[in-house]
């Protein structure tokens, strides 16, 4: 069995926090989410990297503007194309979270569409987010309030050019940082896990794209 060799590293400065890397379909690119909480200097958020070699080549990088409220980075993801990715900032200070659809611009990320919602439970509750495997759609979720004590989590599903609402499902039960997106004959499926609550098979939710 071949053994796995370290080829290229970049460091990168991210508070401690996680990151969260996705690679293209073709393995020439990788989508790189910092989870920061950005300060002045840490800003970095999301890199778009070229792997197709034995080094990594930054191609393009998206930064927090600190100058909005929205500086808490929770989950990303590119489409399936690689020509479009997705991001998700919370706020500190309040219910509410910002989606916006970055694409590539020379060396930058920018921000082509965004969108907040609110309802959440104040800090670190977005939980995943993903495009749907026809890239017509973003899926993202997190946890909105408690029942006892268990946290209720919401999936909002959100057209992937506008960021208009297609479908939200509330449910009893937390969706996990976990969320993978399939289509079988022309049907999108998500299977996500969940963490806690109350899963009830006799009332699953369904969502209508």
């Amino acid at each position: 069995m071949p053994k796995l060799q370290l080829l290229d590293a970049i460091p990168r400065e991210t508070g401690g926090f996680g990151t969260v890397v996705q690679l293209s379909l073709d393995g020439n690119k990788a989508f790189v989410v910092y989870n920061i909480n950005a300060v002045p200097a840490i800003t970095l958020a999301a890199e778009l990297f070229d792997v197709s070699g034995d080094t990594l080549v930054s191609l393009a990088t998206y930064n927090v503007d600190l100058s909005q409220e929205y500086k808490n980075i929770c989950v990303g993801a590119a489409n399936n194309a690689f020509t479009k990715f997705a991001i998700v900032e919370a706020s500190d200070t309040n219910d509410m979270f910002k989606v916006s659809l970055l694409q590539q611009l020379g060396t930058q990320l920018v921000s082509v569409q965004s969108r907040t919602l609110g309802g959440i439970i104040q800090g670190y509750t977005m939980l995943c987010g993903n495009f749907l495997r026809n890239d017509a759609a973003f899926l993202v979720s997190a946890s909105v309030d408690t029942v006892g004590d268990n946290q209720r989590g919401r999936l909002w599903l959100l057209d992937a050019t506008t960021l208009n609402t297609v479908d939200v499902i509330t449910s009893n039960f937390v969706y996990t940082t976990s969320a993978v997106t399939m289509r079988i004959h022309n049907v999108n499926y998500v299977a996500v896990t969940t963490s806690q609550g109350i899963l009830d098979f006799n009332d699953l939710p369904k969502l209508s794209h």
